[in-house]
């Protein structure tokens, strides 16, 4: 029964699937005097994060000056330019997480929120090439395209990294993952071929 099935590719495609769920790309999403922020790396994440806070300082020192309270007396030490967000960004923002957090997005996740509209599409394009892969492999097999389905999912996710490198968006460790697996899968793949062909 398992004499026919490739079970070390069949386990490397799945893990390929897989991997479109981790963190792909970071992503930080603020709302600044009303008006959201989306980031894309980490310094824009901050610098936003600092603009909300410089924000809502204005804000609370406004309302003190325009309240009538006795003995109160309100300063710009009184209100420290910090916050739990802010400290998570500057500190934690490179940790390594098996699920997408609020500071990135999967590969699913890009479809729904990102910057362009350019990414989604290649990022789903990839996904169904490797879904199909994943699915139909034994017929791709037979028919010998299996080289070209997942050299153009390959091409795919250089697009896509190009894109974001170009447009100064972070890459995640599940897209350099993504793209690494693709690359196994095609050197396995030619290396295949090339046994089948030396046979005959």
């Amino acid at each position: 029964m398992f004499s026919k099935i490739d079970i070390p590719a069949s386990a490397i495609r799945f893990l390929t699937l897989t991997c479109y769920f981790l963190p792909f790309v970071f992503y930080f999403s603020t709302c600044v005097d009303g008006i959201g922020k989306s980031a894309y790396n980490k310094a824009d994440a901050i610098a936003n994060e600092k603009e909300k806070i410089l924000v809502e300082k204005k804000d609370v020192i406004k309302a003190a000056a325009n309240a009538v309270v006795d003995n109160v007396s309100v300063t710009d030490s009184s209100f420290v330019l910090t916050s739990e967000t802010l400290e998570m960004l500057e500190n934690s923002g490179d940790d390594w997480y098996l699920t997408p957090t609020f500071t990135s997005l999967s590969a699913m996740g890009v479809v729904f929120a990102f910057e362009n509209s350019f990414g989604p599409i290649i990022v789903v394009i990839s996904f169904f090439l490797s879904l199909i892969t994943f699915l139909l492999w034994r017929f791709f097999s037979r028919k010998g395209i299996g080289i070209y389905i997942i050299s153009a999912n390959v091409l795919t996710m250089l697009a896509f990294a190009i894109m974001c490198w170009l447009s100064n968006i972070t890459l995640l460790y599940g897209a350099y993952m993504v793209l690494f697996l693709l690359l196994v899968q095609l050197l396995t793949e030619i290396q295949k071929r090339k046994k089948i062909n030396s046979n005959f």
